[in-house]
């Protein structure tokens, strides 16, 4: 029997926090935080009660049957089973994740720094960029956890701190109705918590990659993992809403979510 190390579950809760944090998870915060104003801090709450809750309680629930989702929705019947898997991965992978994702990527990261850049150009780019990661399916997780992880908190921290050290500007009273359920539907809109019962089969497969054949160490670590990604999310979803809030006056009127979020980092 394995021992349990920190370092594993630490590991993976990376990898697992940054496989959550996708599109949506970058530019819904700041976006919320612009139109509640000085309501931020209920704003915060209900963002992740299903952004961050939502998600963890998803992990912990495959991880305590040790199973997956078709598992779950198993004990239901086996056509239910397969006919909810399927519209899950469909809704998180080709149908609504994944070009959320690229457009994304596209309009934060490619057009503001090389706008000559066609999109479909940027796209072809970023998915074999993925792709280079996936080919190897035994080392994406530590390959996340260890190396797109830390490099993605490094930068989000800089970005947080900065704008908590120097806000953009002062909270207003924007005159935001209903600030906590308007952000517990954005939180649910980030689509973690469907995607956190198809990553816990991954998550439970790192670990038992990892050397780990009991099932209370494959309990343990999994939760453990889903807790470290919990944290991580909840101080970057906090910190993203407190700078979003800081711009309501300075950034008056409309403006899509992605380009707040580039206007912030200028």
């Amino acid at each position: 029997m394995k021992k349990t190390s920190p370092k594993d579950f630490i590991v993976i809760g990376f990898a697992l926090f940054a496989m959550f944090f996708g599109a949506g998870n970058l530019i819904f915060p700041p976006f919320m935080g612009k139109l509640v104003g000085d309501q931020a801090p209920a704003a915060i709450i209900g963002f992740l009660i299903t952004g961050v809750g939502l998600p963890l309680t998803g992990i912990i629930a495959c991880a305590k049957i040790n199973g997956t989702f078709s598992d779950i929705s198993g004990r239901v019947g086996k056509i239910f089973a397969i006919i909810s898997t399927t519209a899950l991965i469909l809704a998180i992978g080709p149908m609504l994740a994944i070009p959320r994702t690229a457009a994304t990527t596209y309009e934060l990261a490619i057009h503001p720094i090389f706008p000559g850049v066609a999109p479909v150009v940027a796209v072809i780019i970023y998915f074999l960029v993925c792709l280079a990661f996936v080919l190897r399916p035994s080392g994406i997780v530590d390959s996340i956890g260890k190396v797109l992880t830390p490099a993605l908190l490094v930068m989000l921290a800089i970005i947080i701190i900065k704008g908590l050290v120097s806000p953009l500007g002062p909270t207003i009273s924007t005159g935001f109705k209903g600030a906590f359920s308007k952000s517990l539907l954005e939180g649910y809109q980030t689509m973690d918590a469907m995607a956190s019962v198809i990553f816990a089969s991954i998550i439970i497969t790192a670990v038992r990659a990892k050397g780990y054949t009991e099932k209370k160490d494959i309990v343990s670590l999994t939760i453990k993992s889903g807790i470290v990604a919990a944290v991580g999310l909840a101080f970057v979803y906090g910190g993203l809403m407190i700078l979003g809030s800081h711009t309501s006056q300075i950034i008056p009127g409309e403006i899509g979510r992605s380009a707040l979020v580039v206007e912030i980092v200028k």
